[in-house]
């Protein structure tokens, strides 16, 4: 039985449970319930993609790597490889 049917079908015996199961994950396979917005899936899975950013800037890892970048940045040649790129875009547009 797929976790949607298992949401749709549970009784609620002294907990909460919503009215209408939450959507299905974009990956997950499976179809959104009735009347579940596209919208709404695309917020969720938004904000889970800020919430991994988030957690993984704070990490170890991520802070190093955000050291790093800050580096890079600090450096001359760098900034004017930027300037350049910046300008060429600035033309395309």
């Amino acid at each position: 039985m797929t976790a949607m049917r298992e949401a749709a079908t549970r009784v609620s015996v002294g907990h909460r449970f919503a009215a209408h199961p939450s959507p299905p994950s974009p990956d997950s396979g499976e179809r959104p319930a009735a009347g579940t917005k596209i919208h709404d899936r695309k917020e969720t899975s938004m904000a889970t993609m800020v919430d991994r950013i988030r957690t993984f800037l704070h990490n170890p890892q991520g802070q190093r790597l955000t050291r790093q970048a800050r580096d890079q940045l600090n450096k001359p040649d760098n900034q004017r490889r930027l300037r350049q790129l910046a300008q060429r875009l600035r033309r395309r547009g």
